[in-house]
């Protein structure tokens, strides 16, 4: 679905992302862990036409990427959840929504897709005439999501999508990622920073090191590896320890799955 080759990114003279190349499977949930400043953000950014590569290529099922502006890359189907929501504060949760599925224009039914973020997201039909910027901050990832799913995207690109939320409700956002992946076939590429949330959920990770790709697998090999046991999971303390959520209880893959 999404093919990266030698990637290379940076700001002004700071180069972020170094001849990076990954894949991540159709029909997934593909996760990128590592620490602040890794290349994370800006990983999501290439890709979502937000910023231009100096090279490599970015491909999603063969159409290049690199040269796209943002808005013919909604078209094509993958839409980008930034970190912070970003939600327009001053307009109302109805028109927040309008806002994503206008980002397509006539290529989706309107109505069918606000159903479909009302069905995932029930708070968001009770607070569909409020104001966005009053809700809370769970509120605001569910209507930054619910954005953009009014789109109809083939490829959701998550960015940070746990920041700032406690517990329980980061056990709620990501219970409706992996059942938005399972029901509604949606391709996700998830960047976290916790690197077991990301693990729980995913089916296939990369661990990201200044720019480069250092270690992958899926969350069973991952748990085994000494990159990610040194470098996230706290056995070195190298980039902050990081305890085990109690948010990723029940988020397991079913057997089979």
């Amino acid at each position: 679905m999404i093919q990266i080759e030698e990637l290379e990114v940076g700001y002004g003279r700071s180069v972020v992302l170094q001849g990076l190349s990954m894949a991540a499977e159709e029909g997934r949930i593909t996760s990128i862990i590592g620490s602040n400043g890794a290349g994370k953000t800006t990983l999501l950014r290439a890709i979502s036409g937000m910023v231009r590569p100096r090279r490599g290529s970015i491909a999603v099922r063969g159409a290049r990427l690199e040269r796209m502006s943002p808005r013919e890359i909604v078209r094509l189907g993958i839409c980008h959840v930034p970190e912070g929501r970003q939600v327009f504060p001053e307009l109302t949760v109805a028109e927040n929504l309008r806002l994503g599925a206008i980002a397509v224009g006539s290529k989706v039914d309107e109505a069918r897709q606000q159903a479909l973020v009302f069905t995932y997201f029930p708070r968001l039909a009770e607070r569909r005439g409020q104001l966005a910027g009053t809700l809370s901050g769970g509120e605001q990832q569910m209507l930054a999501v619910g954005r953009a799913l009014m789109a109809a995207p083939d490829v959701l690109l998550l960015d940070e999508p746990s920041t700032g939320l406690a517990p329980k409700l980061v056990q709620q956002v990501f219970r409706i990622i992996r059942e938005l992946n399972r029901r509604e076939k949606l391709t996700v590429l998830l960047v976290e920073q916790n690197p077991r949330l990301a693990l729980q959920l995913a089916d296939y990770s990369y661990v990201l090191v200044n720019g480069r790709i250092a270690a992958s697998g899926s969350a069973d090999t991952m748990e085994s590896e000494a990159i990610v046991r040194s470098f996230y999971l706290g056995s070195a303390g190298h980039g902050g320890d990081a305890p085990a959520c109690p948010a990723v209880v029940g988020l397991g893959k079913e057997q089979g799955d």
